[in-house]
């Protein structure tokens, strides 16, 4: 028996296949949202530690690729991993 996240793969003679497009959607979600968040969060961080000052720019532009980089594993494996543990805590 499978559960099976309609999303990204589905069953075939009792075999999970994981559809290729799937897995493109989920990448190019996972960059996505880590690009948003990590843009709003490093501009309201460098904001709120520096302020509007001569060296804003650069050290906002740091702390995004900083943080997009950080958040791109982070986005992508951990959804997963917290619907895994919900199913196997019987969360319906």
């Amino acid at each position: 028996m499978y559960i099976i996240d309609v999303y990204s793969c589905y069953a075939i003679q009792d075999r999970l296949v994981i559809s290729n497009m799937s897995i493109k959607i989920r990448i190019l979600a996972a960059l996505l949202t880590s690009f948003c968040i990590s843009l709003v969060i490093s501009f309201v961080m460098v904001l709120v530690n520096f302020g509007f000052g001569p060296t804003f720019l650069s050290a906002w532009l740091k702390g995004l690729i900083i943080g997009f980089v950080v958040s791109i594993p982070l986005s992508y494996f951990l959804p997963q991993l917290i619907q895994d543990v919900l199913q196997k805590a019987g969360v319906k």
